[in-house]
């Protein structure tokens, strides 16, 4: 079985077809209505393989509609499809792409063998009040969004300000940083600003400093700390998502290796092992040219496409991929976004992308 579903909204009506099932007499449908990931009205398991659903007034959103398909007289759910996600906003509808971090800046106080931002080639600069407010109106009630892309998000003199905007806007706000400018009066400002959500990738010894600092603090201010990598998770209470990211370089620094092996305590409960990567042949002397039906099957596979990922760049320009410093993969700008369509014929990156964990192996 090959489901799919599509979903259509017009004069405030949410209509939704399972499309791809032979013998449909053999099975049953039961549909889940989300407005802003949050479930509407569920509809259990009948023959009908459309329906649809009346949005009510200020019904401002975004909408999207999975199916569970089992066969009758059965209670297994064979196959679960979710819909393409819409957007409503002041009367009119428009395609969903989740806008997924938002760049700060592409300027950094590091120059890391791994990364491609130090020898990119793109235009350097820091984002504006008036592309941080563009690109908040795009996202999703709920969703978090990375403050951070290429560059280091504490060189932003208005950080605070813009985490304050996007809590303010419902969206929780990310924060990725190498911790050399991580003050303990600095990370008292951005808790106090509403960020919830830190990583600190533990580059050099300042970096480990920083990250035993904020550790101490949360613990200091009794704030909970849980793994960043629970961060999907849901918690009744306000909790502080938090981890210190070790990236897996093939040439280790001893003096850092033996820091970071002779963490005790509490910290290694909250350290996460990264591999590292190319950033799709963007770091200097990785660009490696794959085969088309390698590129395909990636592709299939990829975080990125298959959800429909972007990222807004500190110009406001719009690429579909977090590993684009180029901008090979450009689609618009955030001032047209109403406008920007998807075209993975044009996403000329994805010709270089190692397997990573943009890749869902």
């Amino acid at each position: 079985m090959s489901a799919k579903i599509n979903i259509r909204i017009s004069d405030h009506i949410l209509y939704a077809e399972v499309n791809g099932i032979d013998d449909v007499e053999k099975y049953q449908v039961a549909f889940y209505f989300f407005r802003d990931d949050e479930v509407l009205e569920k509809r259990w398991y009948a023959d009908n393989f459309s329906v649809s659903y009346v949005i009510p007034n200020q019904g401002n959103g975004v909408y999207r509609v999975t199916a569970f398909i089992k066969e009758k007289n059965s209670s297994t759910i064979l196959e679960t499809v979710s819909s393409d996600e819409l957007l409503c906003s002041g009367g009119k509808v428009y395609p969903f792409y989740r806008i997924e971090e938002m760049e700060m800046t592409n300027c950094c106080n590091l120059s890391c063998k791994n990364c491609c931002t130090p020898t990119t080639h793109y235009p350097k600069g820091y984002i504006d009040d008036r592309t941080v407010l563009m690109t908040l109106s795009w996202t999703k009630k709920g969703q978090t969004l990375n403050y951070h892309r290429q560059g280091e998000p504490l060189l932003h003199k208005d950080l605070e300000k813009y985490i304050k905007w996007g809590v303010e806007a419902g969206i929780k706000p990310i924060v990725s940083t190498n911790g050399l400018l991580l003050t303990r009066q600095k990370l008292d400002s951005l808790f106090k600003s509403g960020l919830r959500y830190l990583v600190i990738t533990l580059h050099t010894i300042k970096s480990i400093e920083a990250f035993k600092m904020a550790y101490a603090y949360f613990k200091e201010k009794g704030i909970e700390i849980v793994n960043f990598s629970q961060r999907h998770k849901k918690y009744d209470k306000e909790v502080m998502f938090f981890s210190g990211k070790i990236l897996d370089f093939l040439e280790k620094d001893l003096v850092l290796q033996e820091m970071l092996e002779s963490l005790g305590g509490g910290y290694k409960e909250y350290l996460q092992l990264t591999d590292t990567h190319t950033w799709a042949g963007n770091v200097e002397g990785t660009k490696t040219d794959f085969p088309d039906e390698l590129v395909s099957d990636r592709m299939k596979k990829c975080y990125f496409v298959n959800k429909h990922v972007v990222n807004v760049r500190w110009d406001g320009s719009v690429v579909g991929c977090c590993f684009d410093s180029e901008n090979d993969n450009e689609i618009g700008h955030i001032s047209e976004f109403a406008n920007v369509k998807i075209d993975l014929s044009k996403y000329s990156l994805c010709k270089h992308c190692d397997a990573n964990w943009a890749v869902e192996e």
